[in-house]
């Protein structure tokens, strides 16, 4: 627990980023402060501190209720920002229904409050409002998500740049960019009150650590490493991946600048982190934000695939059930077996 609590000499913080805690509030007001003393933690050298220090517990039920909460809202905004971009209601609910129960948004986001669940649901909201051309307001959602989770201000900022070039205009630069810098804003003035620096967590240092045969490396393993693979554990999105190029052309502004924005965002978790995430967990995690920036033009190759019929809609539907299938083994495991940590 000490690699996640600083001891600031004032305050015993948190050293990740202050939306997850500011979002799940909320849903601790009417729970118990602490676990009864019997269930307490008792760490020995905490913190530096040479005494024994008793570490309180809060519950855990509001923290899967939010999580739960935030990780449905960004799928369903998703849902909205598929059909205000003319998918149909029915093929958007099932594209909708598959990302949410046949990827890590499943397994990990939806399982406790990561950081995760609240990005996605301001991701979701961020790409429905971008859909809508609503683009101050998908600002906004995009501060949120930049103060949970600041890496995805990269593929937001990519959003903004290429539907400004796209249209010849700069107000998507502004309308999108001006509200976002207000999360960034918010993230560095919470770093240097609490911390007296901005890169406690290494997101700036891992953009300039590490080297390319290393960062390569790892991206090939967040995609196809057996047990913490994208395309392994969920085989659907390599399957639309493979017809998103007869799409590409006819794909509304916005869901290629995601996707691209995805890609720059994937491109820079792997740029000196740990490409599996870490443990305790099941599958992956730092393919959850880029999946769902590059979900749209994804479920446009995924209905390509339908339409054509086939072999084509044969491998569409038998990955779309390995990948729920893998999905809901991993958010029932901890159930299944309790004593995993």
């Amino acid at each position: 627990m000490a690699t996640y609590l600083i001891d600031t000499g004032q305050y015993v913080v948190s050293n990740y980023p202050p939306g997850t805690g500011l979002f799940s509030a909320p849903f601790y007001l009417f729970s118990p402060k602490t676990l009864p003393s019997s269930d307490q933690w008792t760490i020995f050298s905490f913190l530096g501190i040479d005494e024994p220090v008793d570490l309180p517990l809060v519950p855990g039920l509001p923290s899967a209720l939010a999580a739960g909460f935030y990780t449905a809202l960004g799928v369903t905004g998703l849902f909205v920002a598929l059909t205000w971009s003319g998918v149909g209601r029915r093929e958007a609910l099932a594209a909708s229904a598959l990302v949410g129960f046949g990827t890590g948004a499943f397994s990990v986001a939806a399982d406790a409050m990561w950081q995760h669940s609240v990005a996605v649901a301001f991701i979701g909201l961020f790409l429905a409002l971008v859909a809508r051309n609503h683009l101050v307001w998908a600002g906004i959602a995009a501060a949120a998500a930049v103060l949970t989770r600041p890496p995805t201000a990269f593929a937001v900022a990519v959003v903004g740049l290429y539907i400004a070039w796209r249209r010849s205009s700069l107000r998507p630069v502004f309308a999108i960019g001006i509200p976002t810098s207000l999360g960034a804003l918010g993230y560095v003035w919470h770093q240097l009150y609490y911390f007296g620096e901005i890169t406690r967590i290494g997101y700036v240092t891992a953009a300039v650590s590490g080297g390319v045969i290393d960062d390569l490396a790892g991206a090939g393993l967040a995609l196809f490493d057996p047990q913490r693979g994208l395309f392994v554990l969920t085989p659907v999105a390599l399957v639309a991946l493979f017809y998103v190029p007869p799409v590409w052309r006819a794909a509304p502004d916005w869901v290629k600048g995601a996707a691209i924005g995805a890609l720059v965002l994937f491109a820079f978790q792997m740029r000196g982190n740990a490409w599996d995430g870490g443990s305790g967990f099941f599958g992956y995690r730092y393919m959850i934000e880029p999946l769902f920036f590059a979900a749209p033009l994804l479920v446009l190759g995924g209905i390509h695939a339908w339409e054509k019929g086939g072999l084509s809609r044969a491998l569409l539907v038998v990955s779309g059930v390995v990948s729920v299938a893998v999905h809901t083994y991993g958010a029932a495991l901890p159930w299944v077996l309790p004593t995993i940590s």
